[in-house]
């Protein structure tokens, strides 16, 4: 159909950051999300998990690799927990919006 495509822009843009510091032994869960589209990083590998106040992340949960930011949908859930892979670490947390 003609014209000229421009590419979509500025569709999400970060608002809250916040950082939850991992445990090798334990889970650790964020304060309660206010978006449901969130990007995550962390300097070392991780497992987290997304869900209500009870969610828990242990080494089955979803996996994320080291130095890789990845951007995730939450739905209707409010908190992302996480669990530090090999050393303890940080977990960054961006919502968009």
């Amino acid at each position: 159909a003609g014209g000229v495509q421009k590419p979509i822009q500025n569709v999400f843009y970060p608002a809250t950051a916040r950082r939850i510091v991992l445990a090798l032994n334990t889970f650790v869960r964020s304060d309660s999300l206010t978006t449901n589209i969130i990007e995550i990083y962390s300097p070392y590998p991780c497992h987290y998990n997304i869900g209500n106040y009870t969610v828990r992340a242990d080494s089955t949960c979803s996996y994320l690799p080291a130095g890789i930011t990845k951007l995730i949908s939450v739905g209707n859930f409010k908190y992302i927990s996480a669990k530090g892979k090999s050393v303890a670490d940080t977990l960054y947390i961006t919502e968009m919006h």
